[in-house]
């Protein structure tokens, strides 16, 4: 079933806002209600406890009233008269009974009389039984405190014969004993239960009760306290009036508020005109949100939001390929998406063609480095072979033809180019790394560097197997890493000291370097225009190593990991 957009709307909006508001009005409500009555069940048991231990109390001191006047007189040994009058003082006292008998012995025990104002306290001695009828005027005195009880609230006795006790607040000129206080309260209190319930007060009135039962010597009375519902509940019915009110003017706010959104949103074929110019201008619109009962634009709606979405995946892939996110992923809209699978296959294409570029970078850099040692180990051999051969001899004939003072001088002329020949040539490729490896060619350039410039080099070199798994270009590699770092240490820190250390494990080599100079920001380290680290980068890149560089006042710190394969 389809529907007009403005009603479907207009309904939709209004009712999910009636319900919403009706909903939380109910819930509150409710809430106030369940609140508002457990805290009037809590003051009304508060009540009914205290005024129970003061009731209590009552009787007690009663009891023990009696009990000393008792003592006193038979320790006096008076007479009836004179113990009548004792006890007559006692407050609550209305009568007194004295009943002579053969071996009473010692006991009390109290109950209340039927359809009489009284209750009873008996205390037996060795000769006489007394009976002493006692009134409900202080107990009454204290049920009659209403403090946190309202208007309607009271507390009052029942007898066990369900008759009032206590004065009635509703019927203050009627004898309590003549009111009927069969009410559910009292009923359960004489059972032995107490409890807090809604129920018909002796008035037939509903009333929030407490009830209890105080058992004293034989003596039982139920004491109640109870407030009507009506007005305990009042506070929440003067509430859901304004409630009701707000909720009216809500509702009319939210049927203006629809109204207003319904105008505001019947214009679905205007932003459907707008998006499709801005696709016909190659701009890629946002998506709209479909209108899936509104049987104008449900179908174009949904038709135009696959193609943007369509469009914005295929820009968005061509961007991650663009930046070199080859691995990007790209969802085709079907077996059917010429775009895509152009675009798939222009992304395969760009792989081969970059993974062919690398191939080639490296292959030139590798073997561009390799001319150049080559060429190195050339020039030294020449170097050693030839000019320092010749020098050699021109040394000898020197020494044989000349007269001494200029045989002297000339020949420390040569010997400082033979010297330097030497150090041309080892520079350019140690004999040392070609006759005996990685480790002794280190060794010794530790050594002459140690020598020539005054800086403290420490060297360590530890393999875990006997022979290195490093092939003859791999240690010339890791050599000219060390070498240049000892240069730039030498050029650019102004250290006193250099640590060195080259660890071989079974699957890799680890190189270290540290020195005690001022440092560097590695930041800056990539737009440095020197190619000592250039150079020391493109051998690691070509032995697949990986380059950890750490800088600052204490000096700077270089690990270069590079696997064996």
């Amino acid at each position: 079933m389809k529907f007009k957009l403005r009603t479907l709307l207009l309904i939709s909006l209004f009712g999910v806002s009636a319900v919403f508001s009706i909903l939380i009005f109910s819930v509150v409500q409710g809430s106030l209600e369940d609140n508002l009555l457990k805290r009037t069940k809590d003051q009304l048991n508060s009540i009914n406890i205290l005024k129970k231990r003061l009731v209590e109390q009552v009787l007690y001191d009663r009891q023990n009233e009696i009990a000393n006047i008792l003592e006193y007189q038979q320790s006096r040994k008076s007479n009836e008269a004179d113990l009548v009058d004792a006890l007559s003082s006692i407050p609550d006292v209305q009568m007194i009974g004295l009943i002579s008998c053969r071996d009473c012995g010692v006991g009390f025990s109290a109950k209340t009389i039927s359809d009489s104002s009284f209750y009873n306290y008996r205390f037996r001695f060795d000769s006489i039984t007394v009976n002493v009828y006692l009134d409900y005027f202080s107990l009454s005195d204290i049920l009659k405190e209403r403090t946190g009880l309202g208007t309607t609230g009271e507390s009052y006795l029942v007898g066990p014969d369900f008759t009032m006790l206590t004065e009635s607040i509703f019927f203050p000129d009627s004898l309590p004993q003549l009111i009927d206080c069969r009410t559910q309260g009292a009923l359960e209190a004489f059972d032995g239960l107490e409890g807090i319930k809604i129920y018909p007060d002796y008035r037939g009135v509903p009333i929030i009760g407490v009830y209890r039962l105080v058992s004293f010597y034989g003596l039982e009375m139920a004491i109640l306290t109870e407030i009507d519902l009506k007005e305990a509940m009042d506070p929440i019915q003067q509430v859901r009036s304004k409630m009701i009110i707000l909720l009216v003017c809500i509702l009319v706010l939210s049927l203006l508020g629809s109204a207003a959104a319904a105008d505001l949103l019947v214009r679905p074929a205007q932003q459907l005109k707008s998006k499709i110019d801005q696709l016909t201008t190659g701009e890629l619109p946002e998506i709209t949100a479909r209108y899936d009962f509104i049987e104008e634009f449900a179908a174009i709606m949904t038709s135009l939001n696959r193609l943007i979405r369509a469009l914005k995946s295929a820009v968005a892939f061509a961007n991650h390929i663009g930046k070199g996110q080859m691995s990007a992923s790209y969802e085709m809209l079907g077996e059917k998406d010429e775009l895509g699978q152009a675009i798939l296959s222009m992304r395969d294409q760009l792989v081969i063609l970059d993974r062919q570029k690398r191939l080639l970078e490296r292959q030139s850099k590798k073997s561009l480095i390799e001319g150049q040692e080559n060429e190195r180990e050339r020039i030294a051999r020449d170097l050693h072979d030839g000019l320092g051969a010749m020098l050699t001899t021109m040394k000898l004939k020197v020494s044989q033809g000349m007269d001494e003072p200029l045989k002297s001088e000339f020949a420390a002329l040569l010997n400082e180019a033979i010297q330097e020949a030497r150090n041309i040539s080892r520079n350019l490729m140690p004999s040392v790394l070609m006759d005996y490896g990685m480790y002794e060619a280190l060794a010794q350039l530790c050594h002459a560097t140690q020598n020539n410039t005054g800086i403290t080099v420490k060297f360590t070199y530890d393999k875990s197997t006997e022979s290195t798994k490093l092939d003859r270009v791999q240690q010339v590699y890791v050599f000219r890493i060390i070498q240049e770092l000892i240069n730039n240490a030498i050029k650019h820190s102004g250290c006193t000291m250099i640590n060195i250390s080259v660890t071989e494990f079974d699957d890799q080599i680890n190189l270290y370097l540290k020195d005690n100079g001022k440092g560097f920001d590695v930041k800056n380290l990539s737009h440095s225009a020197g190619i000592g680290f250039k150079n020391i980068n493109e051998r690691t890149e070509l032995l697949n190593g990986k380059i950890f560089i750490e800088s600052g006042d204490q000096g700077t710190k270089v690990e270069i990991d590079i696997p064996l394969e």
